[in-house]
């Protein structure tokens, strides 16, 4: 299968324009049963350990979403999700609790942590799950590829970067 990477403005690789359709299309190109020997498998799980899952095989794309609902859901500036194929997401340990976030949106999280985990929405992305990349086991594996939802961004998230960083907490005096 033929990596697709998303970069900069929303283009692909090959400079075409990202868009819903074009994810799906994607998707609907390739299967789990089409995973090569270079795919990759990822394993992640909630804070408290009580559920894990396994994943098989490419993102269709990494984004840094920034909706109110994403935003209010995990008490974050921001979240990052990495869709995929629904059925290349394996729930290995312990069930999800499910949360109807909107009339379509269906947010899967850890009833005992509160973990957020996985989002469906059938109506908008059939056949597609998006994983919360800060659930897995080396969240460094997939990298972010795009922003979305940016219209509903906090302001201040766009000047972030510029901030002072540490490597754990500022100096005390």
């Amino acid at each position: 299968m033929k990596r697709s990477v998303i970069r900069d403005h929303g283009r692909s690789r090959t400079g075409s324009r990202i868009t819903l359709r074009s994810i799906r299309a994607t998707m609907l190109n390739h299967s789990v049963n089409d995973l090569g020997a270079d795919e990759m498998h990822i394993a992640g799980g909630c804070h408290c350990g009580a559920i894990r899952y396994e994943v098989e095989g490419e993102a269709l794309t990494h984004a840094l979403c920034h909706c109110t609902d994403c935003r209010r859901h995990a008490g974050a500036p921001m979240v990052a999700w990495t869709m995929y194929p629904a059925a290349a997401v394996k729930v290995t340990q312990g069930q999800p609790k499910v949360y109807e976030s909107s009339e379509h949106g269906r947010r899967h999280f850890c009833a005992n942590c509160g973990t957020g985990l996985f989002y469906v929405n059938e109506q908008m992305l059939p056949g597609i799950i998006d994983i919360q990349s800060g659930t897995y086991d080396d969240p460094d594996v997939v990298p972010p590829m795009i922003h979305v939802q940016v219209a509903e961004r906090i302001q201040w998230m766009e000047r972030a970067h510029e901030l002072p960083v540490f490597d754990r907490y500022p100096p005390q005096q």
